[in-house]
C-alpha cells in the first residue's frame, strides 16, 4: 500500500495525479486504467475540497496490481458517513 496526503486545495490536483501515474507505472498498469483510476479520485478529490474547504490534509491510499486497485480516500474533517445505512423511502 501506497499513502500520501494532499493540501486540500485544488492546486493539489497536479501532484493527485502524478501520484497516481507513479503508482501504476511502477504496477505496469494500463494507461486506460490508470485515466480511470484519475477520474475518480479527481471526483473525490474536488467534492472534498469544494464541499469543506478548510480542514487538514486528505490521504489517499492506493494498493493493488494489474489484476485489482483499490483506493481509499480519508478525509478526518467530516462526519462518517455509510451509505449503507441509508433507508429507503417506499
Amino acid at each position: 500500500m501506497v499513502v500520501r496526503t494532499f493540501a486540500r486545495a485544488i492546486h493539489s490536483l497536479a501532484d493527485l495525479h502524478a501520484f497516481v501515474h507513479a503508482f501504476c507505472d511502477e504496477r505496469g498498469i494500463e494507461r486506460d486504467r490508470a485515466f480511470d483510476l484519475d477520474l475518480v479520485l479527481e471526483e473525490l478529490f474536488t467534492n472534498q475540497v469544494k464541499y469543506h474547504p478548510r480542514g487538514r490534509e486528505i490521504e489517499v491510499a492506493l494498493e493493488g496490481d494489474v489484476r485489482q486497485v483499490t483506493m481509499t480516500v480519508t478525509d478526518r474533517d467530516v462526519e462518517r458517513f455509510d451509505p449503507t445505512s441509508i433507508v429507503e423511502a417506499g
